[in-house]
């Protein structure tokens, strides 16, 4: 089996093609220091606000229905099932992503 080599893209030779890293500085921080907060929730005891929310299940359940349905409520300020108001959020920014399940 044979390979053609094609030209490089660029024209620079490969020594000015790399860039300085930048040193990054990091901190951890012990588990035992983290101060609790209490959440502020956009569907009380459900969905906190400012947080990701994971939705699991196995497929076909309605994952990306829910996801769809609280989208909908978000955004038209609509009442939850429960009858309470949605608070809504500053800016609203919903996306939802749905994937195969691997096999």
């Amino acid at each position: 089996m044979e390979f053609e080599i094609l030209p490089s893209e660029s024209s620079q030779p490969e020594s000015e093609l790399k860039t300085e890293l930048t040193p990054r500085a990091y901190s951890l921080t012990r588990l035992a220091d983290v101060k609790p907060e209490r959440p502020l929730w956009l569907r009380l005891g459900h969905i906190p606000k400012g947080k990701i929310v994971l939705i699991d299940g196995d497929p076909a359940t309605g994952k990306s229905t829910l996801a769809l349905d609280i989208a909908a409520h978000v955004t038209t300020g609509t009442v939850w099932p429960d009858g309470r108001r949605v608070s809504l959020p500053t800016q609203q920014t919903c996306t939802t992503n749905s994937s195969t399940p691997r096999n």
